[in-house]
């Protein structure tokens, strides 16, 4: 008897620990990515003069117009020319403090009006950081561990006087409700995130003196680098569309010239 209840106890403790070990590792490999890409960037970054030799502006002075409109503090800004951990932009937090970095050639390719729309874009992300990031890294994992530790108070009161078949039945129970946990998680990621992207290009209208130029920036997006985003560019644009189109009272033509 007594062997089976210490078979019991560490069932139910592993359970609960593997869940705990696996989330934390994955919280702190995410930081320590990001520690280690800081440091990359810091080292990797193209100086100031030569992006404005090579883009014809002040992308800076840009970040501190569209910081000081929205209100935050400026955030460190940096510039690569190349890097495999983003495709355009990249916003993160490093010791409490908001990090943007762009790919060179995004500032080459685009005038001082059009990254102030996808820079306002980036900000609009600094600014829900708060309410919405923590919440999805902490508050959820939270949560798992507690359902977790649930079912193993449940498996401790359940287990006390059950035969062998019974356990491996709520064994099994557990196993499938942990998996629909799982799955619920990942629907509610993509959701928030989705609800996140919407809230930047929301952000980004409010905050740049040229909302059209941005709505530009989507379109040529849309059409020439259309990789697996989410949620899918057209969207994005046609809801940064209705937006623009309420407050000016009359239809946006999509086939404005603001590419350069």
């Amino acid at each position: 008897m007594w062997i089976y209840f210490v078979w019991k106890e560490i069932v139910c403790l592993s359970v609960l620990l593997s869940f705990c070990l696996g989330w934390h590792t994955a919280v702190r490999a995410r930081t320590l990515r990001w520690e280690k890409f800081y440091e990359t960037i810091r080292t990797e970054s193209v100086s100031r003069e030569s992006i404005r030799s090579t883009s014809g502006y002040d992308p800076f002075e840009v970040v501190k117009i569209v910081s000081e409109k929205a209100g935050i503090a400026i955030p460190e800004f940096f510039v690569l020319r190349e890097n495999n951990l983003f495709e355009i932009a990249a916003t993160f937090q490093h010791k409490g403090k908001a990090v943007i970095v762009f790919k060179e050639w995004c500032l080459i390719e685009t005038s001082s009006k059009m990254f102030e729309g996808i820079i306002a874009h980036e900000i609009g992300h600094i600014v829900k950081n708060s309410t919405i990031r923590y919440l999805k890294y902490g508050l959820l994992g939270f949560v798992y561990c507690a359902l977790y530790f649930l079912a193993a108070l449940v498996l401790n009161v359940i287990f006390a006087a059950v035969p062998g078949e019974t356990v491996a039945r709520v064994l099994s129970a557990i196993i499938v409700i942990s998996l629909f946990l799982s799955a619920g998680c990942y629907v509610l990621y993509k959701v928030l995130h989705r609800r996140e992207e919407y809230f930047a290009d929301r952000k980004a209208l409010s905050y740049t003196r040229y909302p059209l130029y941005f709505l530009s920036w989507l379109s040529i997006m849309g059409e020439n680098f259309f990789y697996n985003a989410h949620p899918p560019i057209p969207k994005r644009v046609e809801a940064v569309k209705n937006i623009m189109e309420k407050k000016l009272g009359y239809p946006i033509l999509m086939d404005f010239g603001y590419k350069a």
